[in-house]
């Protein structure tokens, strides 16, 4: 939370007894978001459903046993490829926590995660696509023509990974064009 402590203010306000109570209060913008329940419910469905999608390629693609998956150089960031999804599906839990009108820790575990994510997930499969077409480029051997078709689908899946977080982010991008960010001013935004 050491990130949002200039959107709070430390103030003490007097008790019944005498005593003096320290409370925070939050001065910094708010972001409002005009939905009503049932746009709620499709941004968590579409959400969900690019996150299911991507630990259904990730999954699959690990399944094949290929021999790019034993190379360092792809081995390590298909690993860390989980990281950015969990955190994605995360973030798209929190969105049926959002309100109209929210302060910015709420905004950027919701939408500004999800976001975060997506550009994560499409960094690290751009990389694994680069990294197997050179793998598969160099390692080309007509004695192992199974192996090379498994090359293949992995990169192709990892392709089709990259695709579907180009479109996600574009998707993300234009839910956070709706967000409009009221400044603080005595209370009332």
């Amino acid at each position: 939370m050491k990130k949002y402590h200039k959107d709070y203010v430390l103030e003490a306000a007097p008790e019944e007894d005498g005593k003096e109570e320290k409370k925070y209060r939050y001065i910094g913008d708010y972001y409002v978001f005009s939905m009503d329940v049932d746009k709620k419910k499709k941004i968590f469905i579409k959400n969900a459903a690019f996150a299911i999608l991507y630990f259904l390629l990730i999954f699959l693609s690990g399944l094949l046993n290929n021999d790019g998956s034993r190379n360092f150089f792809i081995a390590i960031p298909y690993a860390f490829l989980f990281l950015p999804a969990v955190y994605l599906l995360i973030s798209t839990f929190s969105v049926l926590k959002m309100e109209q009108k929210m302060e910015r820790v709420v905004y950027d575990k919701a939408l500004g995660r999800m976001y975060r994510s997506c550009i994560g997930i499409m960094v690290i499969s751009l990389y694994l696509c680069i990294t197997d077409s050179v793998f598969l480029l160099t390692n080309v051997n007509k004695e192992r023509q199974l192996q090379i078709v498994r090359e293949v689908v992995f990169l192709f899946a990892n392709i089709g990974i990259l695709c579907f977080s180009f479109l996600h982010k574009k998707y993300l991008q234009n839910l956070k064009k709706k967000v409009m960010i009221c400044k603080y001013n005595n209370e009332v935004p």
